[in-house]
């Protein structure tokens, strides 16, 4: 292959097909290497609306045996090694891998089957997440050793990429930021019929769209949202999307005496059409690489609230471009959307500016051109 010119084939691998900011910007890739001319497909654990996106746009796919999210050796190797079968046959020019799971699996299994160019997209490090101490020793080791084996790394935030110099191998760093375009949407009561809320039409709902994991702090959201809704029994809390901790956050809902008031309404296709069905938008994580759909609450121009790490504070400026609380302090959190319920003239003028910095900041066919540029240049340049 002449590593001057473009590649033709591009294989993406990522753990979950499901949907969230990861899959959305494998699923913008993955069409725009299509529009291109390239050959494209995808490599995936488990299924979801991901792979089910792919299907209707004819994208090929391929299912491999889901590694966990954390270290199982045997089931680690046996995802390694048919992988690697995989892309022996398949024969990409490049292989583009997401999740630091995949990541390390991945960049292995495509140096083992010599493939020319590996590129990583670093959507967090897990080493950052709440978890022992040992286990954050290993987690950086492994998080080193996929930047060591992959040809360039992709870290979606500023933020991302200055944790990479930890690792002595920041040359290989590139920040490109995500980027999306202005979509379509449902107006606020529209998106409330559509999502079948049992609110009165002038309700001020608080609401966010993640993935019902620890690492989102929904839990910390709920417990705040308790809190002022004592002295505002009129507000509504909604949470779209679904995960492993549905059970222990209706735990804590039931704890609260919250269940007309809080609305889990699991996976919701297409959910960021349904954003202005919330009066403010809150993403109260524990760790975050960028918030993905902080991007798209600011294309909705729906006031945000959300926690001041990661990448976060490259997108919200704190009483410039939203608000920003520490995480999983539920008093903190609680004033901040006490705040909002009292101030419209100021989040209106927050959602504004946020809006601005979006359009301006987050091009996707900016983020493409850097991508593709990266995936056309030169192995050793």
């Amino acid at each position: 292959m002449d590593d001057s010119k473009a590649p033709e084939k591009i294989l993406h691998i990522i753990t979950k097909a499901t949907w969230g900011g990861p899959q959305v910007y494998v699923y913008d890739l993955l069409q725009e290497a299509k529009n291109r001319g390239f050959r494209t497909g995808l490599i995936y654990g488990t299924p979801g609306e991901l792979s089910e996106r792919s299907v209707a746009f004819d994208i090929p796919l391929i299912q491999i045996p889901t590694p966990e999210r954390n270290v199982n050796i045997f089931g680690d190797i046996k995802t390694l090694f048919a992988l690697r079968k995989i892309l022996k046959k398949e024969r990409p020019d490049i292989v583009h891998i997401h999740s630091s799971k995949a990541g390390l699996i991945g960049s292995l299994a495509a140096r083992f089957a010599r493939i020319p160019k590996i590129i990583f997209t670093a959507h967090g490090w897990p080493h950052n997440e709440s978890r022992p101490e040992w286990q954050k020793i290993v987690f950086r080791f492994l998080e080193w050793l996929t930047i060591l084996f992959s040809t360039s790394t992709i870290a979606v935030s500023e933020t991302t990429q200055s944790q990479a110099s930890d690792f002595l191998l920041s040359k290989k760093v590139f920040t490109i930021k995500n980027g999306l375009d202005i979509f379509s949407m449902y107006g606020k009561e529209n998106a409330r019929v559509a999502l079948h809320l049992p609110f009165p039409p002038h309700t001020f709902v608080f609401g966010t769209i993640a993935e019902l994991h620890k690492n989102k702090g929904l839990d910390v959201l709920i417990r705040a949202f308790a809190q002022i809704h004592k002295q505002y029994p009129h507000t509504k809390l909604c949470i779209m999307g679904e995960g492993e901790e549905r059970a222990p956050l209706e735990k804590v809902i039931l704890q609260e005496k919250l269940t007309q008031d809080i609305v889990l309404l699991g996976h919701v296709q297409n959910a960021k059409e349904y954003l202005k069905a919330f009066t403010v938008f809150v993403l109260p994580s524990r760790t975050e690489a960028l918030g993905y759909v902080l991007l798209e609450a600011g294309i909705a121009k729906i006031p945000c609230v959300a926690s001041r790490i990661g990448g976060i504070p490259e997108i919200i400026e704190h009483e410039k471009t939203g608000l920003l609380v520490s995480k999983e302090d539920v008093r903190e959190l609680a004033l901040a959307l006490s705040f909002t319920l009292n101030h419209k003239d100021i989040l209106d003028t927050y959602a504004e500016a946020l809006y601005k910095k979006v359009t301006s900041e987050y091009s996707k066919q900016g983020m493409f051109e850097k991508i593709f540029t990266l995936y056309s240049t030169p192995k050793n340049s």
